[in-house]
Parts: structure tokens; C-alpha cells; sequence
């Protein structure tokens, strides 16, 4: 990737070079543009559980990158960043695999024990705490691995603290994916939209607490660098 990226001229901007990008209204179909094709993105590579952390890094940074900083152009972003990411992503997502595989097998068997003897309450109330943990760090991780480089494990140790830490985000974050999962649920058509728009949101949310600590802590090393807007 490039570091230091310097802005691309008014012709570059995202999806609308051949259009005149002073124009407010066709720049904004641009963006919607944009966001629609990571959407499509997402829904690919969420049919495997591997990808779909994958998915959701690459639409969060190319969305932060090229539709609302509007540094690059989306085809050359998703490139660039899917090519130099795929495989510690893969290491991420099989370890979320495994951990939601455990989780959901402990809740299973707890239902049974439950139906066997009423005895059985705390170890099916203990099943379900551990779907606590990814709970807290599905706003956080992927985001984190879009915008940082630091090993696997600190990836999810560093997530952890964070939702902790900034926990009123991490409830606002949380009922932003709550509220985009019901509407897909009710409006399938809206999948290809929201992912990047949810995207987009979140990134307001959590730019903020991520350029605190790129400022404080040498752990988080930037993988590309672009000026973000805070208004």
C-alpha cells in the first residue's frame, strides 16, 4: 500500500472522474455508487465465515478511505488492500469461526441438559456469556484490522479493551448493527446499501477514539495514511 497518499485531482474522485465533481448531487450518486458495490463486496464474501471478516475490514476501509475522505478510487483501494491483508484476515476469521462454533455447541447442549433437569440453569446461563466477548468486539475488530498492524491475538485483545474502555460507543455501535440486521431481515433488497453504509456511520463513531491512541500508542502502527475528517 501507499503511505502518505497525496489527494487526487477533482478528476480522480470516487466513481465520478468522467462526471464534474463540483456538482453536489452527482457527486453524492457517486458515493451511493460506491458504497453499493461494497455492499455487494460484503454480501460475497459473507456467505463464508472465513471471508466474512474480510468482507466487513475491506468495505470499512475503503468506505473511510474513498467515500468519505475521498482519497483513491474504490476499485484500486479494495485492490490493494484485499491483496496485502488476505491472510492474516483468513487467521482472524478462522478464530472467530472456531470460538462461535464452541459457543453455539455449548448453548446447544445446555438447551438439552435444561430440558433433562431444571439443574442445569448455570451451566446453560455460563453457555451463553460466552457469546459476551465477540459481542463486545464485533464493532471494534474488523474496523481495528482495517486501519492498524499489530499480530492476531493483540488484534482481539486490543478490541476487547477498547469496547470496554469506550463502552457508550460500543452500546451505540451495537444498536446501529442491531437496527441495519432488521431491516435486512425485512428488506433483503436493502443489503445492497447498508453494509457500506453501516460502514460509513460506524466510522464516525469510531475514528475519533482510534486517532486518541494513534497519537499516544506506538502499538497502533497506521497501515496507510490519509487526512480524516472530523467534522
Amino acid at each position: 500500500m501507499e503511505n502518505g497518499r497525496q489527494r487526487p485531482g477533482k478528476g480522480d474522485r470516487t466513481m465520478s472522474g468522467m462526471f464534474d465533481t463540483e456538482n453536489k448531487f452527482v457527486n453524492l450518486l457517486a458515493k451511493v455508487g460506491d458504497l453499493i458495490l461494497l455492499s455487494i463486496l460484503w454480501c460475497l464474501c459473507t456467505m463464508s465465515v472465513l471471508f466474512a471478516g474480510l468482507g466487513w475490514s475491506t468495505v470499512y476501509y475503503v468506505a473511510l478511505k474513498c467515500v468519505r475522505s475521498e482519497y483513491g478510487t474504490t476499485f484500486k483501494e479494495t485492490g490493494a488492500f484485499l491483496k496485502g491483508n488476505w491472510k492474516q484476515e483468513l487467521v482472524l476469521g478462522g478464530i472467530t469461526a472456531v470460538y462461535l462454533f464452541g459457543a453455539f455447541s455449548a448453548i446447544s447442549f445446555s438447551n438439552s441438559l435444561v430440558q433433562v433437569s431444571g439443574i442445569s440453569l448455570v451451566y446453560a446461563i455460563l453457555a451463553r456469556v460466552l457469546l459476551i466477548p465477540p459481542l463486545l468486539i464485533v464493532p471494534w475488530l474488523f474496523p481495528l484490522f482495517a486501519r492498524f498492524t499489530m499480530k492476531s491475538a493483540a488484534f482481539v485483545k486490543t478490541a476487547l479493551i477498547l469496547s470496554i474502555r469506550h463502552f457508550g460507543k460500543t452500546v451505540l455501535a451495537l444498536a446501529l448493527l442491531a437496527a441495519a440486521a432488521f431491516c435486512a431481515a425485512n428488506v433483503p433488497i436493502l443489503l445492497l446499501i447498508l453494509p457500506g453504509a453501516v460502514s460509513l456511520c460506524l466510522s464516525y463513531l469510531i475514528e475519533p477514539v482510534f486517532s486518541q491512541y494513534i497519537k499516544k500508542d506506538a502499538v497502533f502502527s497506521a497501515k496507510d495514511i490519509w487526512k480524516i475528517s472530523q467534522e
